[in-house]
């Protein structure tokens, strides 16, 4: 029989705790400093679509990278939920915005994530002139 060691709890603990941050960070939003003059087109928001079982970490590194080499900025997270709601996070951001969506049902048909998408847009705009 293998014995746990206080040593070997005190290790998963602090592997962990930080990786349950950065899962929690990724659904969030993450906004940068505006760098140099804002052209016309850095201001049009870029929505992110999870594929099919997409979720937070579909394009969680991609954003960070896009942000850390591009200064672009993870505005807004929009969270559909099972029912159809739709929850946004976030503000739209002065420079190189970008949307990240999330759909609640993994498994849903791309006609019903089409519904959706709209429902989405329709929002973006009575909500921010999107």
């Amino acid at each position: 029989m293998v014995g746990i060691t206080i040593g070997m709890i005190v290790l998963v603990l602090l592997v962990m705790i930080p990786a349950s941050f950065k899962f929690v960070a990724l659904g969030k939003p993450k906004t940068r400093q505006t760098v140099g003059a804002l052209e016309p087109a850095d201001q049009i928001p870029t929505i992110f679509l999870p594929g099919y079982f997409g979720n937070r970490f579909s394009f969680g590194r991609l954003l960070n990278r896009l942000s850390l080499r591009y200064q672009a900025n993870k505005s807004m997270v929009v969270r559909v939920d099972l029912h159809g709601r739709i929850r946004i996070r976030g503000t739209i951001s002065q420079s190189r915005p970008m949307i990240q969506v999330l759909f609640a049902n993994k498994l849903s048909r791309p006609e019903q994530q089409a519904t959706w998408l709209a429902d989405i847009c329709r929002a973006l705009h009575d909500r921010y002139g999107v």
